[in-house]
């Protein structure tokens, strides 16, 4: 009997955590709209010596 109710609590915890996760993961709204956080886009070439100028820029006394 003990073990029957180690099992329950392990499976309602999995629920609960599989809940959350989907939650997190697909945004959750009061007005009922589900959707997920946007896509990051990201570069295919990341080597930094393929890129070789610098650009800065300086906004009222910020680098």
């Amino acid at each position: 009997m003990n073990f029957g109710m180690i099992m329950i609590a392990c499976i309602a915890g999995a629920c609960l955590i599989w809940f959350v996760v989907g939650k997190v993961r697909h945004g959750s709204s009061c007005c009922g709209e589900r959707e997920g956080p946007k896509k990051k886009v990201q570069s295919g070439d990341r080597n930094p010596k393929h890129y070789p100028y610098h650009y800065s820029l300086r906004i009222d006394g910020m680098v």
